[in-house]
């Protein structure tokens, strides 16, 4: 959500009023900031099964080309993995436990 101005920490979300949305698409698609990191949002109207009132429920997904990265934003890296020990500790037995 680059535009020159400071988007951290905003939402912007639109009507999906695209010609041949399929019926499961999204009714409401949008952009989140979130710390720096920018989300897409998807959004679809319910109906609550016990009142019947209506809500929107949704998902959030990294924006950009989604990658097997573990779930991280883009751009990110895990932490590398610990080194192994190269042989387990077998100094101690049993006897050598004072309690």
């Amino acid at each position: 959500m680059s535009n020159g101005y400071d988007n951290t920490n905003r939402i912007a979300i639109f009507v999906n009023n695209r010609e041949g949305r399929a019926d499961n698409a999204p009714m409401l698609t949008g952009k989140v900031n979130v710390e720096g990191v920018d989300y897409q949002v998807s959004l679809w109207a319910q109906k609550s099964n016990r009142d019947g009132t209506t809500f929107w429920a949704g998902n959030i997904k990294p924006s950009g080309a989604l990658t097997n990265n573990g779930g991280l934003p883009p751009g990110a890296s895990a932490p590398a993995p610990e080194a192994a020990p190269e042989e387990p500790f077998t100094g101690a037995t049993d006897a050598d436990i004072p309690f």
